[in-house]
């Protein structure tokens, strides 16, 4: 069997020990790693002389011989020839086709034939249409297939007592008259004509144009074809008008095929028309954006006169102008170097602040802003405890700032 280790003995009697005969070997190439053993024995007052030949046996082989003879000083003695049977399962296995070229919708008969021994005792046939795959199994290497499409295939797997063997997919290139597809249209864009037509045949088509019942084109037309796996573009253009009756034919040694083309007016317009709506609505959203993005900015800003910063640390004005009653607590200061130059002008117990004036505006630096507020609360309280109040001199009361005594006003 292919794979299988090959022993061939060869052997000659002589008499003479001091010159023994030398054998030598006929055998096939295709004997893998071949090695040669000798030995010799007295037998009956003579001499046996044996070789032993050994190696890998491939299925090559098949049918090939091997002798050995013997050579001696006056003559030359050969062996009987052997043939080699070589056992193996198919290794090569291909598709024949009986006839060709195959037409579209005729019937055709494939043989399988394979290289193997025993021969093949089954074949089991595949058919593969638009994606579609049928089985057959047969103990019958030629097969007949009816009805045949475009793009249609065929395999052939073989089947003998050692193994078995498949063959490629065989592409049995069907023929078919022409058919224009429906991709083919015409197009007329102010006066120019464009028209193309696609047909799918094979053998390839040749097309030709009628327009407005004339088959042979203006000299103001031109046209070009490009080709790509049996489909073929045709493409014209030139000036015409928008009721242009056009014809597209193709046509092959199997047939022909005929499309009236409807014209299509192109309007170039709309497309203009569309793009100016769309820069429009574009245009209206971003103005949208941005007032909803104003708006939520200004409604987050703090009103006027009441923004607080815990910052930005304002200094006193200074006394001036108060009365005793309102007492200030000292200032905080920011900065390391000045609380340390205040701390050390000042007592070690800072004054305790006005219960009168508690949650009013201090602990701040210099401000206009925080001074006017200063003085007209101080002005309220000071009116209160007096209780002297000017007829038609009475001011209405300040909105107070929106701060507490810790955190530091920025107006």
């Amino acid at each position: 069997m292919d794979g299988d280790i090959l022993q061939a003995n060869c052997s000659i009697i002589h008499s003479c020990p001091s010159s023994p005969p030398s054998l030598h070997w006929s055998k096939s190439q295709f004997l893998k790693n071949s090695t040669i053993m000798a030995f010799s024995q007295e037998m009956q007052g003579q001499w046996l002389y044996t070789e032993t030949l050994q190696g890998r046996a491939t299925y090559e082989m098949h049918h090939s011989n091997i002798t050995c003879s013997a050579q001696f000083s006056r003559f030359t003695k050969k062996s009987r020839l052997k043939t080699l049977n070589m056992l193996y399962k198919p290794v090569t296995v291909t598709l024949k086709l009986a006839k060709k070229p195959v037409t579209e919708g005729s019937s055709v008969t494939v043989e399988c034939a394979a290289n193997c021994n025993p021969p093949p005792h089954t074949y089991t046939w595949l058919r593969r249409e638009m994606g579609q795959i049928t089985k057959i199994t047969s103990t019958l290497s030629r097969k007949p297939f009816i009805n045949i499409t475009r793009d249609t295939f065929i395999l052939c797997i073989a089947h003998n007592d050692i193994g078995e063997g498949q063959s490629d997919w065989l592409d049995l290139d069907v023929q078919y008259a022409p058919v224009i597809l429906p991709k083919s249209y015409c197009h007329l864009t102010g006066e120019v004509l464009k028209c193309v037509c696609q047909v799918q045949a094979h053998p390839d088509a040749l097309i030709h144009w009628t327009i407005d019942g004339n088959d042979t084109l203006p000299s103001s037309f031109s046209a070009f074809s490009t080709n790509q796996t049996h489909v073929l573009s045709g493409v014209i253009s030139g000036p015409a008008q928008s009721h242009s009756d056009v014809f597209c034919t193709a046509n092959n040694t199997l047939g022909n095929s005929t499309k009236r083309l409807s014209v299509n007016l192109s309007d170039t317009s709309s497309l203009s028309t569309w793009l100016i709506v769309l820069i429009i609505l574009g245009l209206v959203v971003l103005f949208g954006c941005t007032i909803l993005i104003f708006r939520k900015y200004s409604r987050d800003r703090p009103a006027p006169g009441s923004v607080c910063n815990d910052t930005i640390l304002l200094r006193p004005q200074g006394r001036q102008g108060l009365p005793d009653s309102v007492q200030l607590q000292s200032p905080i200061y920011n900065s390391p170097q000045r609380s340390e130059i205040e701390d050390s002008q000042s007592s070690p117990r800072r004054p305790e602040s006005n219960p009168e004036v508690e949650g009013g505006v201090s602990d701040v630096y210099d401000n206009d802003c925080v001074t006017e507020i200063r003085l007209i609360r101080a002005q309220q309280l000071h009116d209160k405890e007096t209780a002297h109040l000017r007829e038609g001199q009475k001011q209405p009361p300040a909105k107070a700032a929106n701060c507490n005594m810790d955190v530091y006003l920025n107006c």
